[in-house]
Parts: structure tokens; C-alpha cells; sequence
């Protein structure tokens, strides 16, 4: 689910995967980053993904959290 409101997406893979080469890798799961107002719009754009309607995401372990920021891009909050 790569779009406009996508800031970062990939792969999760475990400690021991990082000598594996790309093709031998296993993935534990995804991860997103998502620019969003509400987390209820979040889960309207991942419920549409092929990967969600397919099967390919376990919806059981679905898990949506906010994420906030530190760093030189980061958006002032006043």
C-alpha cells in the first residue's frame, strides 16, 4: 500500500535476517507509516490493500498505533 500518504513501508524481519541476502529473507511482518488525521482512516486504507483482502496480512494481528516523530523533519507542535 504505497501512496501519496505513505511515509515509510517494509518488510519486518527478525535479528537473525540481517546477514540473509534479499532473496532469502523472511519476513515476520510489515510495517507502514501512514500520514493520517485519524487512525480510523488508517484502517479504511489498509482493509482496502490486496495484501489485507487476499490473506496475505494476518487481520488478527492487525495493530495500528500513532507514531510521533523526533527529528530534524518533524513538524512543530504548538
Amino acid at each position: 500500500m504505497v501512496n501519496e500518504r505513505t511515509e515509510v513501508a517494509g518488510m519486518a524481519a527478525s535479528l537473525d535476517q540481517c546477514e540473509a541476502t534479499n532473496g532469502q529473507r523472511k519476513a515476520e511482518g510489515s510495517m507502514l507509516i501512514i500520514k493520517a488525521d485519524v487512525i480510523d482512516e488508517v484502517r479504511g486504507m489498509i482493509e482496502k490493500d490486496i495484501y489485507y483482502t487476499s490473506g496475505v496480512w494476518d487481520k488478527e494481528k492487525l495493530t495500528i498505533l500513532p507514531f510521533f516523530s523526533i527529528g530534524p523533519s518533524s513538524p512543530v507542535i504548538t
